[in-house]
């Protein structure tokens, strides 16, 4: 077995994870010998949160939604207080990034129902919250550049 912080160093290399992440990983050595190390990754620059959190942000606003990444700031272990301002600038460009993912999704507004419903779906599975696809689905895109 190789030595776990050199272990972490190599995970830490390949993309950004969490103190969650690199506490599952080193789920073999004692408790305190991992907080140890955690503590020493965050001290040295190569562990943090933080940045685990907006680099979850920035890839939700390539085309997720706020509930996405809720759930994927939740699987990662990041603190609800670390969270919340991650969580609160996602949500004021949710309604653009959604309108964005479906019209490069959906390029024709949907006409029938069956097809209003697919985009719904696709919306939902994305991680937008209904009252987002309800604003987005709402009125097409022409007629809200000829309103405004």
């Amino acid at each position: 077995m190789s030595d776990p912080y050199q272990r972490a160093l190599r995970w830490l290399a390949q993309r950004e994870r969490s103190r969650w992440d690199i506490r599952q990983r080193l789920a073999d050595i004692p408790a305190e010998e991992c907080e140890a190390l955690l503590d020493r990754l965050e001290r040295e620059g190569y562990l943090s949160d933080r940045r685990v959190a907006e680099s979850l942000q920035r890839r939700a606003a390539r085309g997720h939604g706020v509930q996405r990444l809720r759930h994927d700031l939740r699987q990662h272990g990041i603190d609800a207080e670390l969270a919340r301002p991650v969580l609160e600038e996602a949500l004021r460009h949710e309604l653009e990034v959604a309108r964005r993912v479906r019209d490069r999704r959906f390029p024709q507004w949907p006409i029938t129902a069956e097809e209003r419903l697919r985009q719904i779906r696709y919306l939902g599975n994305r991680g937008f919250g209904a009252e987002t696809i309800r604003q987005v689905l709402m009125v097409p895109p022409s007629f809200e550049s000829e309103a405004g």
